[in-house]
């Protein structure tokens, strides 16, 4: 990285003076590990090195591209009149790198997302600009795949506050500031408390209560997932060991958890610690786990499933998956979204679809985000077989679990808690 950000001022500096405004783009493939994971890291540096060729080939004589850490590329452009030629090139380059590579007779598809960093606007050190592009290639990358993006002055304190959670996070787990609530779940057939899932939550010692969905992403980028995952993995095991049969705790697994290859072993252990069978625990991935890493996932749902434990798919209806995946992989449960149970025509419609769906090929169906009594009765109605939501009671902490299990004890209908 040193050295190329040593080139690009060397290359800032032969400018001309009294420079026209000028362009540092920070390129980086989408989803790039997908390849060396499925294809090698021979075959990856190949398509990296046509990368290469087709940006230095696109660029004028004296622009320069450079070759940064891993799949990323710095690309110098000048003269820019404006931040509208600066895009039009971004879109041309990107265009470029998205044809398709053909290495040793392997067809490789491939995306790229753009950061932008205009000087003099944002800049005109190399080192600031790399750092500038790079924040807007970050927010890129969290926009889709294929996206391109102007730095702006919001994105550096985001990359500031984000660099500051992955310090934080890395002691959070040393702290025990971690905890494991959970969220019951209903079988509608039986009227009775079938199990829970079990969510991660964290308590910052200065922030307070971190949702979920700004953590994650930070500790999969910067590998605490695993150790992270091992944690929730033992300690929902160790907490359904202390529920009665037959309830069952559900547990979200990440997509870092199967990357190894061990995650099936890892379970294994923390079924063997907590001295409970695999019928005790679930678990759920997502439709998007199963792109990319499809062999070493397959794999491990085998083998999870030879070990008696159920799988879910969670979030059914947001992603890719085909009904062929479905098909042939052993899941125990199908995890309508919360998207769909609005209660519209359409989406009742498609509920119904996935319900039929998953009673033809011995599935349940769970609908999620049930937060009214009419949308319980809505899913009822379009044969789902089990309900999770707010209806039922928030996700709590273990202490509280003996007062939501026999509050069900206590009744042959609902005791319903709405915002409980």
């Amino acid at each position: 990285m040193r050295r190329a950000t040593e080139r690009l001022a060397a290359a800032i500096a032969a400018l001309p003076q009294g420079k026209a405004p000028f362009a540092v783009l920070r390129v980086g493939m989408d989803n790039f590990r997908i390849v060396n994971e499925t294809m090698g890291y021979a075959i990856g540096d190949e398509v990296l090195d046509l990368a290469a060729k087709r940006l230095q080939a696109a660029v004028r004589e004296h622009e320069v591209v450079v070759r940064l850490q891993g799949d990323e590329f710095a690309v110098l452009l000048y003269p820019l009149e404006s931040v509208i030629r600066a895009g039009a090139a971004a879109d041309r380059l990107n265009d470029l790198l998205q044809r398709v590579y053909l290495v040793q007779g392997e067809i490789v598809n491939l995306s790229a997302c753009v950061g932008i960093a205009m000087s003099p606007d944002d800049g005109e050190a190399a080192e600031m600009l790399l750092q500038r592009a790079g924040a807007a290639l970050q927010c890129a990358k969290t926009a889709g795949t294929g996206m391109v993006q102007f730095f702006e002055p919001a994105m550096e304190e985001n990359r500031r506050k984000r660099h500051a959670l992955s310090l934080d996070l890395r002691k959070a787990l040393l702290l025990q500031q971690f905890e494991m609530h959970y969220q019951p779940q209903v079988d509608v057939q039986t009227q009775t408390l079938s199990g829970f899932e079990a969510l991660l939550r964290w308590k910052h010692p200065d922030l307070g209560w971190i949702s979920p969905a700004d953590f994650i992403p930070v500790a999969e980028e910067t590998g605490l997932m695993g150790m992270i995952g091992d944690w929730v993995l033992r300690t929902a095991c160790e907490e359904a060991a202390r529920l009665p049969e037959p309830l069952v705790i559900a547990i979200n697994a990440s997509p870092v958890q199967f990357k190894t290859g061990l995650f099936a072993a890892a379970v294994e252990d923390a079924l063997k610690r907590a001295g409970i069978p695999g019928r005790r625990i679930e678990i759920e991935i997502t439709e998007g786990l199963l792109l990319g890493n499809e062999a070493v996932v397959v794999t491990a749902l085998h083998q999870l499933h030879k070990l008696g434990v159920r799988l879910a798919m969670d979030d059914f209806g947001t992603g890719y998956s085909s009904l062929g995946q479905l098909a042939k992989l052993p899941f125990d449960k199908i995890k309508i979204d919360r998207s769909l149970v609005g209660g519209t025509t359409k989406e009742r419609a498609i509920v119904r679809a996935i319900a039929t769906l998953g009673d033809g090929i011995g599935m349940e169906t769970l609908a999620e985000g049930i937060e009214t009594r009419t949308q319980l009765e809505h899913a009822e109605a379009d044969g789902c077989r089990a309900v999770q939501g707010y209806l039922f009671g928030k996700a709590v902490p273990a202490k509280d679990l003996s007062s939501i299990m026999q509050r069900f004890a206590k009744t042959s209908d609902y005791q319903l808690t709405t915002g409980a």
